[in-house]
C-alpha cells in the first residue's frame, strides 16, 4: 500500500504550479502518490500536470474533470482516487517542505494517530520555492494552544474533541488523516461551496480517536491576490460563508454532535459566522450590504442568544476584543459604517 496520498485540486494556476509540484517531488517520503484533480482550468495547468505525469508516471495520477465543480469536488475526488494508508491536501499554488510527509507520517505511524498537524506559514505572491529555504527560521501563523498539543497520543475524551473543533489550528492542509477514518467517517466535502474546509474540518474531528502534533512549519501558504476568494466584491464571499456555517450545524444536529460538543459549534458560530463574516463583508466591500449585516448579526442572536457566555469566547478573547465583539453582534449598521470611515481614513 502507498504510504501517504497528496490530493491537490487544480484550477488556473499554471503560474505558481510548476513549484507546488516541484515540493511535492523532493519530499523525502519516497513511497507517495500525488493525486491532482484538475477543476477544469482554462490556462495551462492541464499541460503543466500532463508533461510531469509523463516524466513521473509512477508518483503523479492526473484526474481531469470537464466541469469545475469548485474545492469541495475536487478533494472528494481526490479522496476517491487516493490510495494511501494516509491522505494529506496541497492547495497548487503553495509549497511543502522537503520533508513535510515524512515527518508527519513517521509521527501517524508512532503515535497511531488519526490525524497529525503541522505548522504553517505564509509567504509572499512572489516567493520562489526552493530546496534551500531554511524552514526552522519560518514563522507560524498560529500559536498552538497548550490544550491541543497536550492530546498528542493519548486517546481522545469529549472535552478534547469540543477544543479540537473550537480553538486554531490551521487549514485542511495542515494535516495528515488516516485514509480508514476518512471512509468510515462518510463526511465528504460540500460541493460547489467556497469555504470547505471549514465544514469538513469541523464534521471530522469527533471521529478522530488519536490526534498528534508536530510543532514544525511545514507548508507554505502563498498570498494570492488573484484568487477568486481574495478578490473584491464577490457576492459568494458572503453567500457561501453563511451557507456553509448553517450546514455545519445541521450536519451536527443530525450527526448527534451538537449537544455534546455544544460550545465549539457555539463559538465557531460566532466567531467565524458572525464576526468574519461581518469583517470580510465591511473590508472586502466598497459598499456593504448593511441590510444583510443586520440579518446576519439577528440569526446569530436567534440561534445563540448566550453567545457572550461561551468559554471560548473568554478565554480567546481580550477584553478588547470582547467589546468589539459586542458592537459588531449588537450594532452591527453602526460598527460597520464606523469600520468604513476608519478604512477610508486610513485609519
Amino acid at each position: 500500500m502507498v504510504e501517504v496520498s497528496v490530493c491537490i485540486p487544480v484550477y488556473n494556476v499554471a503560474r505558481y504550479l510548476q513549484q507546488c509540484i516541484d515540493s511535492l517531488l523532493h519530499q523525502t517520503l519516497k513511497n507517495i502518490e500525488l493525486v491532482f484533480v484538475n477543476d477544469a482550468s482554462t490556462d495551462d495547468s492541464l499541460d503543466i500536470l500532463l508533461k510531469n505525469q509523463s516524466l513521473h508516471p509512477e508518483k503523479i495520477k492526473v484526474i481531469d474533470s470537464k466541469v469545475n465543480r469548485k474545492l469541495g469536488s475536487a478533494r472528494n475526488l481526490g479522496i476517491a482516487n487516493a490510495s494511501g494508508k494516509y491522505i494529506g491536501f496541497v492547495d497548487s499554488d503553495d509549497f511543502v517542505a522537503p520533508f513535510m510527509f515524512e515527518t508527519i507520517f513517521k509521527e501517524a505511524e508512532r503515535t497511531s494517530a488519526d490525524a497529525v498537524f503541522i505548522q504553517y506559514t505564509s509567504v509572499a505572491e512572489d516567493t520562489k520555492y526552493s530546496t534551500e529555504i531554511d524552514w526552522e527560521e519560518l514563522t507560524p501563523i498560529i500559536l498552538w494552544d497548550k490544550r491541543l498539543t497536550a492530546m498528542k497520543g493519548r486517546i481522545l475524551n469529549d472535552k478534547d474533541i469540543c477544543d479540537l473543533i473550537a480553538l486554531p489550528i490551521g487549514g485542511v492542509y495542515c494535516g495528515l488523516y488516516r485514509r480508514e477514518m476518512i471512509m468510515s467517517s462518510g463526511v465528504t466535502f460540500p460541493e460547489k461551496l467556497r469555504y470547505e474546509d471549514n465544514y469538513w474540518l469541523s464534521l471530522i474531528k469527533p471521529c478522530f480517536r488519536k490526534v498528534s502534533f508536530v510543532d514544525k512549519v511545514c507548508y507554505a501558504y502563498r498570498y494570492n491576490p488573484s484568487s477568486i476568494t481574495h478578490q473584491r466584491n464577490q457576492s459568494f464571499q458572503i453567500r457561501d460563508r453563511i451557507m456553509i456555517e448553517n450546514k455545519v450545524l445541521a450536519a451536527s444536529i443530525e450527526n448527534g454532535y451538537f449537544d455534546c460538543f455544544y460550545d465549539a459549534f457555539e463559538w465557531c458560530y460566532t466567531f467565524r459566522y458572525a464576526v468574519n463574516t461581518f469583517l470580510l463583508g465591511v473590508f472586502n466591500f466598497d459598499k456593504p450590504d448593511i441590510a444583510a449585516i443586520r440579518r446576519l448579526e439577528k440569526q446569530l442572536r436567534v440561534k445563540f442568544p448566550k453567545w457572550y457566555k461561551n468559554p471560548y469566547f473568554r478565554s480567546q478573547c481580550s477584553i478588547k476584543k470582547r467589546i468589539k465583539f459586542f458592537a459588531i453582534i449588537y450594532f452591527p449598521g453602526i460598527s460597520a459604517k464606523v469600520l468604513q470611515l476608519k478604512k477610508i481614513s486610513g485609519r
